[in-house]
């Protein structure tokens, strides 16, 4: 782990800090399979999204994909190991683990809360346009709709600078 991360993120345990960059991972497989399968394209392209925001990601979090790069397609490989065949059973088995997530954001300054909670809301939704539309890529499908939101992480609400 890099020092601007560990510093970043110095009240968090490497745990917490691994919580966080697994969180990238299941919210890939969790989008990837909303509509029913999962969609390689999906997979793929979690891929490739945390490769480019190790070097460009709006909430400043380039260290944390560094991170998050680096352990990505193992830690997806795991998870499709193990996670259940229907989209309910999937979800179920999912959520505690991205769930997981709260306790450790609640920790942390609202600022970096707030960023890595919008960074994986983004991600989310980037994973979900891969597939279908226009040659395979733009459209959300009403199922994939549904989770993007990523309804078992609470909501961080950016505070406003006094």
């Amino acid at each position: 782990m890099n020092q601007e991360l560990r510093e970043r993120l110095s009240v968090l345990s490497n745990d917490q800090i691994q919580t966080i960059v697994d969180s990238f991972a299941y919210a890939t497989v969790l989008i990837a399979g909303a509509d029913g399968e999962i969609d390689s394209n999906e997979l793929k392209w979690g891929s490739k999204l945390s490769h480019i925001r190790s070097y460009n990601d709006e909430y400043r979090l380039n260290d944390l994909f560094e991170e998050v790069e680096k352990s990505f397609q193992e830690k997806v490989s795991g998870i499709m190991k193990q996670v259940p065949g229907t989209v309910e059973d999937r979800y179920e088995w999912i959520k505690p683990n991205l769930s997981k997530l709260n306790e450790v954001l609640e920790q942390l300054d609202n600022t970096n809360a707030f960023s890595i909670y919008k960074s994986l809301l983004s991600f989310a939704k980037h994973i979900a346009k891969a597939d279908g539309g226009f040659l395979g890529f733009g459209t959300i499908s009403s199922e994939e709709h549904k989770l993007i939101s990523l309804p078992m992480i609470n909501e961080i609400i950016k505070e406003e600078e006094v």
